[in-house]
């Protein structure tokens, strides 16, 4: 009985722990964007943000770690710790900045496996479905909304030629929702694909599905970005792949998908065909001048061709990374190199292929550990690893973790029968 009570209080307080740090991520880039624009508080706020895989294994409750998660980022830490004095480095603070991102996903992940029971992430659907109407509302009145109006201001300019970044082919913004810019809010709505999914598994309300998917359907086009599409694609298809024997609940979902494709018809759907248009052109273009054939691939050709002077150990953990070249410079061993908007060739410059491969390793030992089915899980890390920013981009790293744990929670459940 006392174990019972102290996993109830573990449970609490852990969902309000992840609740304040949801919280935080969601709207710290507002505060950014339209109140405190100065760069110290910037600064301040996105350090934060940085800290939190290393906040969230402190401040969790949760049992002792394993010998498995003490041993795993007992040895990463000391890798990173070692190539943050990497003698090519700029500054130590590169390095330092650059430990934080790197132990990424993987901390959280593994303090939250040797756990489950102490994070019943489930509790948190209500707030989920508040901040999706939040950013659904808002990011509709944004997409309405001239470039140059106050609820479209960024940080700084976003596009060469000042201002906002823009759905050229209709004249409309690529929408951030609460985020200084598009990654945030791409990174959120990619968490509600992870969402959708869980929630299929527990065959949750087939309203509050049918629900998230109209705002992600309405949402994805207007940021203007092909990855979030792509990204809810596979994982909304992989939801219903993995519960397709749940005949109900496609029926159900199917008959309100036509219901609410009858409404339609009598409402001013206007607004979202424009999106839709402006995307469309956009995903037309990149595949006529081959950039979609880069973004997708290119980054695993570069690996393989690599030809930078420092292969196997890099030039210094946080060398690419914006803030820290911002604050600190860059080191002239990177010069050379240009710039590098993938990730995968980006931790090969900054830690080799000695780093890349150990990166690779973690993600295999983590898929393994993990209740999600394995062909799901070698989807989801070549996503992750591949076409997703889990390393220098600070909201995808959050709402990564977030994802993956609502999705390992839910296919625990379900097999458990809890």
């Amino acid at each position: 009985m006392e174990e019972e009570e102290l996993l109830k209080q573990r449970q609490t307080y852990n969902i309000r722990l992840l609740t304040i740090f949801f919280l935080y991520v969601t709207f710290n880039g507002a505060i950014r964007k339209w109140i405190l624009t100065d760069g110290l508080t910037a600064n301040l706020l996105l350090g934060i943000q940085i800290g939190m895989p290393v906040l969230f294994a402190l401040l969790a409750k949760t049992k002792p770690a394993s010998y498995f998660t003490r041993v795993v980022m007992g040895g990463y830490s000391l890798l990173l710790i070692a190539m943050a004095f990497n003698p090519l480095a700029q500054t130590p603070f590169h390095g330092l900045i650059g430990y934080f991102l790197h132990i990424g996903v993987y901390l959280p992940l593994l303090v939250y496996m040797d756990d489950r029971e102490a994070f019943p992430v489930e509790r948190m659907n209500r707030l989920f479905l508040i901040i999706i109407l939040i950013e659904l509302g808002l990011g509709v009145i944004q997409f309405m909304s001239p470039a140059n109006s106050f609820i479209n201001k960024y940080v700084r300019d976003t596009s060469e030629s000042g201002g906002v970044a823009t759905l050229y082919a209709v004249q409309r913004v690529r929408i951030t929702g609460t985020y200084s810019y598009i990654g945030g809010l791409t990174a959120l709505f990619t968490f509600f694909g992870f969402w959708v999914w869980g929630l299929r598994l527990m065959k949750a309300s087939v309203l509050l599905i049918v629900t998230i998917l109209i705002a992600c359907a309405v949402i994805a086009p207007m940021t203007g970005s092909r990855g979030l599409l792509a990204m809810l694609v596979i994982l909304v298809g992989c939801s219903f792949l993995s519960t397709i024997t749940d005949v109900r609940t496609v029926i159900g979902l199917a008959g309100l998908g036509g219901l609410f494709l009858l409404i339609s018809q009598y409402i001013d759907v206007s607004l979202v065909e424009e999106a839709y248009a402006g995307i469309n052109h956009r995903i037309v273009a990149h595949l006529e001048d081959g950039e979609t054939e880069d973004r997708v691939f290119g980054q695993i050709l570069e690996i393989i061709d690599f030809r930078g002077a420092y292969p196997l150990f890099g030039t210094g953990l946080g060398g690419t990374y914006q803030g820290a070249k911002a604050l600190f410079g860059e080191s002239i061993y990177l010069q050379e190199y240009g710039y590098y908007e993938e990730e995968p060739e980006r931790i090969v410059l900054e830690g080799g292929f000695l780093l890349f491969f150990v990166r690779l390793f973690l993600w295999g030992l983590l898929a393994r550990r993990s209740t999600i089915p394995a062909l799901f899980g070698a989807i989801l890390v070549y996503l992750l690893v591949f076409n997703s920013a889990t390393v220098y981009n600070v909201n995808v790293v959050f709402y990564s973790v977030m994802g993956w744990i609502y999705l390992d929670r839910s296919y625990y459940l379900r097999q458990n029968d809890l």
